[in-house]
């Protein structure tokens, strides 16, 4: 059974919001984003892959409390596990769109990431990754990009494109390999 807030109910589960218990109304936006996002863990949860995540809020305070973070307060870091290997990417779900130069600085700043190979970007609809990942040409390989629905009904095969990429066998996820 749900709480009286889906916030309250979200935090009780282990998952972050970006918005307080105490505010007197929620932001809708970012309590819809935080369902969605719960489901897209469920989706890899369901999948059987061995795959273990951290999750915004433990991201956040990496980023802040340590000499160490990553260069984005990303939704969800993947660590997917097989044959002693493991790889690791960052998560993040995309559900509206923002300015241009929030992306173009953001594909700058991943040339500049070091503890993740690349940053898959999970996308509601083909407008808005066709919208998105054309503004990461500088992102030096390290985005790729995939549509929400794709994940959810198989993690594993999630066709994902990287910018400029417009072939029509788009690459799959990366398998994991010994790092």
């Amino acid at each position: 059974m749900m709480s009286s807030s889906p916030n309250t109910y979200l935090q009780a589960n282990g998952e972050s919001c970006r918005f307080s218990v105490n505010m007197p109304r929620p932001n809708p936006v970012g309590c819809l984003h935080a369902f969605e996002l719960n489901e897209i863990h469920l989706s890899l949860l369901r999948s059987g892959v061995q795959a273990s995540s951290t999750y915004a809020t433990e991201v956040r305070c990496q980023n802040e409390l340590s000499g160490f973070g990553y260069v984005k307060d990303y939704d969800t870091i993947v660590r997917l596990g097989s044959n002693g290997s493991e790889t690791r990417f960052a998560l993040e779900y995309e559900r509206t769109p923002k300015a241009a130069q929030y992306y173009e600085e953001l594909a700058k700043s991943l040339a500049q990431e070091r503890l993740v190979r690349y940053v898959l970007y999970l996308i509601p609809s083909c407008h808005l990754l066709n919208y998105v990942s054309c503004h990461f040409a500088r992102s030096a390989g390290r985005a790729c990009f995939g549509l929400t629905r794709d994940w959810q009904s198989s993690p594993m095969d999630t066709p994902v494109t990287t910018p400029g990429s417009y072939a029509p066998t788009l690459p799959r996820i990366p398998a994991p390999t010994p790092e």
